[in-house]
């Protein structure tokens, strides 16, 4: 993602709005100044939304060139994000976020979801910093079967999306039923690898990614969808009434790692 990061203010990232090509989504994080943000000419504010205590600015942007911007008094120019939907267009796709697993596990995530359930797409967004996200998304797609047709799509941000008052995701004082939390030394906050905060990145990611596809499945990393019968997950969504459907599931945790290994679905 294309995001920068002010004194008062960071922009996660500006997306031509799929349905509206003429216009471009402005989403800030969380705690951004929005009194702060202007947007300068030939760009028209079109409408401003907090959604879930985050500002999304919406202007008029019919031009290819980037977005000119005031941030506290810092002028800032920002790219639009590529409209990238045609790629995944008819497509039965995944979207999940990646912290801390491996490329070894998301292929394996991927190959299951593709044999079960005809997975033809995955939209993964990476907290990881840049330089480690490309490394993954090389290793990942080297390991995906060539055979398989399955278009992937890796994104980072270079602003943490996280919830700054809490540490990494993999402590045990995050997971949701862990004992003895108030008996924990808890880590100092870690923003780049805590708990997602910044739900604006699931819009993001469908204006970009996923606005053409035939139906997409929101899981984990560490979620393997069982088959309800013969029909695939996106199959009952397609047919489904609303065009959604709730999926329901039990986090499970392994009784311990095998030593020098790293965890697999297995475990």
């Amino acid at each position: 993602m294309g995001g920068v990061v002010g004194q008062t203010a960071t922009v996660l990232d500006a997306c031509r709005l799929s349905h509206l090509p003429n216009q471009v989504a402005i989403y800030l994080a969380k705690g951004s100044d929005i009194e702060t943000v202007h947007i300068n000419p030939p760009s028209q504010i079109v409408t401003k939304a907090s959604v879930d205590g985050a500002w999304v600015i919406t202007v008029d942007h019919p031009q290819d060139h980037p977005i000119s911007l005031v941030i506290h008094g810092e002028h800032i120019t920002l790219d639009v994000a590529p409209d990238e939907t045609d790629l995944f267009e008819g497509r039965n796709a995944v979207l999940a976020v990646r912290n801390g697993e491996s490329p070894e596990q998301a292929a394996e995530w991927i190959t299951y979801h593709h044999s079960h359930h005809n997975t033809q797409a995955a939209v993964i967004l990476d907290r990881a910093n840049s330089s480690d996200s490309d490394a993954f998304a090389a290793a990942l797609q080297g390991l995906i079967a060539s055979e398989m047709d399955v278009m992937i799509a890796v994104l980072s941000s270079p602003a943490p999306l996280g919830m700054p008052n809490l540490p990494s995701e993999q402590h045990p004082f995050c997971a949701p039923n862990a004992p003895g939390k108030d008996r924990m030394t808890v880590p100092k906050p870690d923003p780049f690898r805590s708990p997602l905060q910044e739900v604006h990145v699931f819009e993001i990611c469908r204006h970009r990614f996923l606005a053409k596809a035939r139906a997409v499945a929101n899981i984990e990393l560490y979620d393997l969808l069982l088959l309800d019968g013969a029909r695939s997950v996106f199959d009952q969504a397609v047919d489904a009434p609303n065009g959604a459907i709730p999926l329901a599931g039990q986090m499970c945790y392994p009784w311990r790692l095998r030593v020098g290994k790293d965890p697999r679905f297995a475990d």
